[in-house]
């Protein structure tokens, strides 16, 4: 099995309130991607990380590769308009069998959480780490913001990243949402609208994607507390 990871990064950050994208904020002495590319560094099976960037910051990420002492497994690809066509243009940049795809700002996901995907990757064709809603989920008119009714929490999780692929059914599947003009805020849905199944693994709390200033704060006394790690990280 021949195993990549795409780490979409070419987003800017429309709900962050800064100039510049979220991605590349200092945290703890590091670039905010940079401490998501350390991680998957630590995993032996990856045969190449995909770096799906734009184009202004593309010389950013080789900055990077020599001043962090990245290895040279890294791979620059330009994005696209969308997370979706970024991830695709990256899968378009993959030889691998297996694809692992992880969002640039989730820089707490553990070792052993990424090698429990890629296990299962051995057998299923789709798997997605994530975690179940704890907190009573309502329906609301949008428009009022009345509810509408209340769901079972007990069906409802929460997705997170990295999620895991066969890498011809996830090409196939972004080519069956180009054609039809879907669009989706994960990869799994598109697998999903694909009639794929989709297995869970319970992902971790500590796994915060960060979309607002208060989750930097958190990512923050995270990598404060974390012990340094061995490796060239």
């Amino acid at each position: 099995m021949t195993l990549d990871i795409i780490v979409p990064a070419a987003g800017v950050g429309t709900r962050f309130s800064r100039c510049e994208p979220k991605q590349f904020i200092d945290l703890v002495g590091k670039p905010l991607l940079v401490h998501t590319l350390c991680i998957f560094e630590q995993i032996e099976h990856i045969k190449e990380i995909i770096v799906v960037i734009k184009q202004e910051y593309r010389s950013l990420i080789y900055d990077y590769i020599k001043k962090y002492n990245l290895r040279n497994n890294i791979k620059v690809v330009i994005g696209g308009k969308s997370r979706q066509e970024s991830v695709y243009k990256g899968l378009s940049a993959s030889s691998a069998d297996r694809i692992l795809v992880h969002d640039a700002v989730r820089p707490l996901v553990s070792v052993k959480a990424i090698r429990r995907v890629i296990k299962a990757l051995e057998k299923r064709r789709a798997v997605t780490m994530g975690l179940p809603v704890r907190e009573t989920v309502k329906v609301v008119d949008a428009e009022y913001l009345r509810v509408v009714k209340t769901l079972d929490r007990k069906q409802m999780w929460l997705a997170q990243t990295p999620q895991g692929f066969w890498r011809e059914e996830l090409l196939k599947a972004h080519f069956i949402a180009q054609k039809q003009g879907f669009f989706a805020t994960d990869d799994v849905a598109l697998i999903e609208a694909m009639g794929v199944d989709v297995d869970l693994i319970e992902g971790e709390a500590r796994n915060i994607k960060i979309t607002s200033p208060e989750d930097l704060s958190v990512v923050r006394a995270w990598l404060e507390m974390q012990t340094v790690t061995s490796g060239s990280c």
